[in-house]
């Protein structure tokens, strides 16, 4: 018994540990997010007011488009951390 519940406590904290890694991984990723929320707003605001030359606008697709595998890996994260 008293190794059962010595093999429960080490997986534990295996998960306590594992989710304390997501937890990091999540908030990296958040920041990320951000980060590159305000690089796709400042890129929509200067199309705004200089009208979309075509390497203002393939920067900005480019910037979305990684700001659209963020959010899946954030999501990704997300998800495994709730589990």
């Amino acid at each position: 018994v008293a190794r059962l519940n010595d093999a429960a406590a080490a997986q534990s904290r295996e998960r306590e540990a594992e989710k304390k890694v997501l937890r990091k991984k999540v908030k990296k990723l958040e920041k990320s997010n951000g980060d590159l929320e305000a690089k796709v707003s400042s890129f929509e605001k200067d199309i705004k007011e200089h009208g979309q030359p075509v390497v203002l606008h393939a920067s900005l697709e480019q910037e979305r488009s990684q700001l659209a595998v963020l959010n899946d890996r954030l999501q990704k994260a997300a998800t495994i951390g709730i589990r």
